[in-house]
């Protein structure tokens, strides 16, 4: 029989039923008592109820192609083939407005589709299951849910007792935290709703603000991993001792005490003023320290007291050191060079040479140049 819709009864939105009153009814919500005990006596979260209708529609889309693949019109089987190409595909882009259709239909009311409806109006989670929120997050939220439902019980009506923020799908059963899922109780309501009495010490406090956990026996999965231990500090084990040497850098004379990690020599040592390596030399290599000695002093009250003995009169000063004789330097002898070899002339013989005809030349023309002008006077 199907279900009559009164415009003056109130509706579920879960069930899509109208009834003389409703379990809790407010401006984000309306839902009847049996919806309520269908999704928190039986929880579980929406994606199982989407994987069986899911798996509905499988069966149908398959069923359809195959038949279809036997029909007369050419586009028929062209599109049943496509369907069963690519069939995973088809179920994701199908199934959302298939689901849409089935839920807006009232007559459908089963299990699955109430769970469906009830995720859309946000009262379930998908999957996993909510916390609580922080303490400055969830004071606003409850002030809020106080302020749309004008400070009343939503059952009673009262606004003299203290009221409280109930979840109409609790946590623990994949509830939310969302608008749609709260609603705003007086304390003996709130008690009657769970079935046993809170004393959280919140009876002086107007506002009570602290929403009412589920029960401590009810099964909770972690919503995070379990916090990693801190990590516990392991001490460094002792070096053992190493020899080290006293060496100084041949170029900038900085004396510094060096680790060798044996005794032998000829080790290479990098000096950290100037940055020179060079080969070390050093034969002694510094023993260890010895244990610093411990002076036993006699108690106070029985040491006897010892007059101060004079002061010495002061050594005379050292006198100074002399100061050591400069070293003589032997200065470099100057590099001898050989003298250049003069040209020697080759002895005379009976011949002349051409510089000789040339000076015998030019006297015979200035005795001739003589004789002319005696001759021309």
């Amino acid at each position: 029989m199907k279900n009559k819709t009164r415009p003056d009864m109130p509706t579920c939105r879960i069930c899509l039923h109208t009834f003389k009153k409703l379990k809790f009814q407010t401006k984000h919500i309306a839902i009847c008592t049996r919806c309520v005990n269908t999704l928190n006596e039986s929880p579980e979260p929406a994606r199982n109820a989407e994987m069986r209708l899911a798996e509905m529609l499988a069966r149908g889309m398959r069923r359809n192609a195959e038949r279809d693949l036997q029909a007369g019109e050419e586009w028929k089987r062209r599109k049943a083939q496509r369907i069963l190409d690519n069939f995973d595909s088809e179920l994701v882009r199908a199934l959302p407005d298939w689901i849409s259709r089935l839920l807006a239909k009232p007559e459908n009311s089963t299990r699955d589709i109430k769970i469906m409806r009830a995720l859309r109006r946000g009262l379930l989670r998908m999957e996993g299951l909510a916390d609580y929120p922080s303490e400055p997050i969830w004071t606003v939220a409850a002030r809020g849910i106080k302020a749309r439902d004008h400070n009343r019980c939503t059952t009673c009506g009262t606004m003299d007792a203290v009221l409280d923020v109930h979840h109409i799908v609790y946590l623990s059963k994949h509830g939310t935290n969302q608008q749609s899922n709260l609603v705003t109780l007086c304390r003996p309501c709130h008690e009657a709703e769970h079935g046993r009495e809170f004393d959280f010490g919140e009876l002086d406090d107007p506002e009570s603000l602290s929403p009412k956990r589920p029960p401590p026996d009810a099964v909770r999965a972690p919503t995070s991993a379990p916090a990693a231990p801190p990590p516990v500090a392991i001490p460094e084990p002792s070096t053992p001792y190493e020899p080290r040497a006293d060496t100084r850098c041949p170029r900038c004379s900085t004396a510094f005490t060096t680790a060798l990690r044996d005794a032998a020599i000829d080790q290479k040592i990098r000096c950290p003023q100037c940055g020179l390596i060079y080969v070390n030399l050093a034969d002694r290599h510094s023993p260890p320290p010895p244990p610093a000695p411990t002076v036993a002093f006699p108690p106070l009250a029985s040491a006897p007291r010892i007059a101060p003995a004079p002061a010495p009169a002061p050594a005379p000063a050292p006198a100074p050191a002399p100061a050591p004789a400069p070293i003589p330097r032997e200065p470099h002898p100057e590099p001898v060079r050989p003298a250049a070899p003069t040209p020697s002339r080759p002895p005379t013989s009976g011949r002349m040479w051409p510089a000789d005809l040339m000076i015998v030349f030019a006297v015979a023309l200035a005795l001739t140049l003589i004789l002319a002008a005696l001759v021309a006077r």
